[in-house]
């Protein structure tokens, strides 16, 4: 059942990432000032801050089930459009093998945050369940159960921000 959200969270995030992608990214029309601009951001953070803001993102996702997926969804197209429209305007500035070096180390970041949302997104699914269905689905169970889960997810964006420090700040 689990491969049902996983794809339903890739649709959502590819299909924003898509239209991030092609949507004009005229704020990034000084390139060479908004990439330092970037570059200086990116260096100013520590691994603290990065992973507090990852964690912020999954844990965002999980709890979207609250408002039945729609805070997962929302956050889910935030996070691609954003990552499309970025991806858009250094394109312009980067080279292919730069821009691939620079991305590289986020995508373990990736993977947490479309598992956590495909966890809110599947906790979602058995809230509506236990809500409109004659087959009751054990909400606390699933909850309990998708904590171990979460807990992976925020492991792995710890080891992502120490990366994320360690490397592409570097490259």
């Amino acid at each position: 059942m689990m491969k049902y959200f996983i794809l339903i969270t890739l649709f959502i995030w590819t299909l924003a990432f898509v239209l991030g992608y092609n949507v004009d990214a005229k704020h990034f029309s000084s390139t060479a000032e908004n990439l330092n601009q970037f570059n200086s951001y990116v260096r100013e953070q520590t691994i603290a801050s990065v992973l507090l803001n990852n964690s912020y993102v999954v844990l965002l996702n999980y709890l979207g089930f609250i408002t039945i997926g729609m805070l997962t969804a929302g956050n889910l197209f935030f996070n691609g459009f954003f990552l499309g429209n970025i991806l858009k305007g250094i394109s312009t500035q980067l080279t292919i093998d730069t821009i691939i070096l620079k991305i590289l180390p986020h995508v373990i970041e990736l993977f947490a945050v479309w598992y956590s949302a495909s966890i809110g997104f599947k906790l979602s699914y058995i809230v509506l369940m236990r809500l409109f269905s004659t087959k009751k689905h054990n909400l606390k169970n699933e909850f309990f159960r998708s904590l171990n889960q979460v807990a992976v997810c925020l492991i792995v964006i710890l080891i992502a921000a120490f990366l994320e420090m360690k490397i592409s700040v570097k490259i």
